[in-house]
């Protein structure tokens, strides 16, 4: 279940028109007095619903308000919460997406929430930590710094965290289909006899189009305390193997980092899966990454005459 809010605005028109800088010189939200005007307030089905305008900056030298409504289960208890921002004159808001986020349902393709989940947690000791996200299989996820696309299954990763740090985990749908119906997720620490969570493989620079001659640059984070792993890295288009490399990560205090650079001297489509210690390694815990190459040194260009 979650709680949801939808916002729109009321203006007073102003009876003259300010510069530039007037125009947009207008307090943060979060520094004015919140003053709440309830319209109306029902519960149905064991969702609470309130309509309701708030006080908004002042525009124009003029008073606004603000439009929205609160949905809510009836029950009390803590809820992942979603903000619905209004469309820009394009659709009428109503109450039906929260209506059904609040009491988990599947919300229709009319009413589906195009944005963004942002968490702010901390975890009780440091170490690594998996992302697992039910039914999330669509969505982007932001884990600090990380960002992951294209998940296998309910794992979206595994994640070095400290203990001591405020940790951001995001979850993000910004195309037309909308956020599927994610109910929660969990961060679970990685047990010490499962090595495969306990390393985390990306692309560097996030390039995976190519030119001939460039290279595809992998980074490899590892954590010690622990033994170094042999990590096999194996190239392939089709079912034909390009290049396999085998590399030893280190074992340094704290948290390793260990750059691949993998040459990309043919054109066409590739992918990079992996092994640990001699062992292939199952897609949910590292994905194999695609990339593609293309030739642009023999591109030639004509103009008519």
């Amino acid at each position: 279940m979650s709680a949801i809010c939808a916002l729109g605005f009321t203006l007073h028109a102003a009876d003259s028109t300010p510069d530039r800088a007037t125009f947009f010189d207008v307090p943060s939200f979060t520094e004015l007095s919140p003053t709440i005007e309830v319209v109306s307030e029902k519960t149905e089905d064991g969702v609470k619903v309130t309509e309701m305008y708030f006080a908004g900056a002042p525009f124009g030298g003029q008073p606004t308000k603000i439009y929205g409504f609160y949905c809510r289960p009836e029950k009390d208890g803590k809820y992942p919460g979603v903000l619905e921002i209004h469309g820009a004159g394009l659709g009428k808001l109503g109450p039906e997406a929260g209506i059904d986020y609040a009491k988990g349902e599947k919300v229709d393709d009319d009413d589906r929430v195009l944005g963004w989940f942002e968490y702010r947690t901390r975890v009780p000791r440091t170490g690594w930590y998996e992302l697992l996200v039910p039914g999330g299989n669509s969505i982007e996820y932001f884990v600090n710094d990380a960002y992951v696309v294209d998940i296998e299954g309910d794992k979206v990763g595994s994640f070095w965290l400290e203990q001591e740090t405020i940790h951001s985990i995001r979850l993000q749908k910004l195309n037309e289909s909308g956020m599927p119906p994610v109910v929660g997720f969990m961060l679970k620490a990685v047990s010490p006899d499962h090595m495969a969570g306990q390393l985390r493989v990306t692309v560097a620079d996030k390039r995976t189009i190519l030119r001939k001659g460039e290279s595809l640059r992998l980074l490899v984070e590892t954590a010690s305390p622990r033994a170094p792993f042999q990590l096999g890295v194996t190239v392939m288009t089709g079912r034909t193997t390009i290049l396999q490399r085998t590399v030893t990560t280190p074992n340094y205090p704290g948290v390793n980092h260990t750059e691949i650079d993998l040459p990309c001297d043919k054109e066409g489509a590739f992918t990079v899966t992996f092994s640990l210690n001699g062992k292939p390694l199952e897609k949910r815990d590292i994905r194999p990454v695609e990339f593609k190459v293309s030739d642009t040194g023999d591109l030639r260009f004509s103009q008519d005459k």
